[in-house]
């Protein structure tokens, strides 16, 4: 409670609301009429952003920024490869890579797949491609190339059977660029083997990359708005309390200065004032009655 009003304080960070229900009920426990006026809202807190933000920014500067990377939703249909992205983004802006099969093999062992990453404008990032390197090698292979054609990352291993190329995929992290890795992990059958690892052509999936140096600094500039759009508000408050205070300064001093021409004030000075004012009444009042009674009938 404050001086009758009910406060209620939102001291959390973040820009989450904070919704507010109030019932009232009467002596016998029945909803009665809302008896309570207007809700003024006072938001704070808000400023908690601010180190959040450089916490962020911090972080981001040091490697140690988590989450920057989604989610993948996994191929649309058909493949059984399920895909497990992470690693640390140090791309400049933040952006959404699409990962496409360029292929039309039906099986990473008769050759190879591809899959080809394109940024949110369609501009190639890089290619990868996997799969047995000849009909008569046991050489399985996955090599990266950026969108310049070179080669940024190679792995093969030999393998005899389904289960020795699940075993290399579930253990190998694809390096790409800007920091991000890729894993391709095969799927299994309801008896616990490993289904044939295959890439469906035409299946796709997104994930979003984000630079959490650009969201802190972002974040930062958003916080100190809030911050002063606070202090704007605490500004207008403290405004008027001057703008009181100034009013009950005029009032006390205006007071004080009639306290003091009473206490200040010759009471024998202020009685004879006051009869020779009521004399000077009586004589007007005596002048005036005689010039009433006056007519020109008496000069006649």
């Amino acid at each position: 409670m404050d001086n009758g009003h009910i406060v209620v304080q939102d001291l959390r960070g973040g820009t989450s609301k904070l919704n507010l229900n109030i019932n009232v009920f009467d002596t016998n426990n029945q909803n009665t009429n809302n008896i309570f006026g207007v809700f003024n809202t006072i938001v704070q807190g808000g400023g908690i952003n601010v180190f959040d933000s450089f916490d962020n920014a911090q972080a981001a500067i040091l490697g140690q920024s988590i989450n920057q990377i989604s989610n993948a939703t996994g191929f649309i249909g058909g493949s059984t490869l399920t895909p497990i992205v992470s690693g640390y983004y140090t791309g400049n802006n933040s952006v959404q890579w699409t990962f496409s099969v360029n292929s039309v093999s039906t099986s990473l062992i008769s050759s190879p797949h591809t899959i080809l990453i394109q940024d949110s404008k369609g501009n190639n990032v890089a290619q990868i491609t996997m799969g047995i390197l000849s009909s008569t090698s046991n050489t399985f292979k996955i090599s990266v190339t950026d969108a310049n054609g070179d080669t940024i990352f190679t792995a093969s291993k030999a393998v005899n059977n389904i289960n020795d190329i699940a075993s290399f995929l579930n253990n190998t992290y694809i390096e790409l660029p800007d920091g991000i890795k890729i894993k391709l992990t095969p799927q299994k059958s309801p008896d616990g083997s490993y289904i044939l690892p295959v890439l469906n052509n035409g299946d796709s999936f997104s994930v979003n990359l984000t630079n959490m140096l650009q969201q802190s600094i972002t974040n930062i500039q958003n916080s100190l708005s809030q911050v002063d759009a606070n202090r704007s508000i605490i500004g207008a408050y403290e405004q008027r309390m001057q703008l009181a205070q100034t009013r009950i300064n005029n009032t006390s001093l205006s007071n004080s200065q009639t306290l003091s021409n009473l206490q200040d004030a010759n009471y024998a000075q202020v009685i004879s004032n006051y009869v020779q004012e009521i004399i000077i009444m009586q004589a007007l009042l005596q002048s005036f009655a005689k010039v009433n009674q006056l007519s020109l009938f008496n000069y006649i």
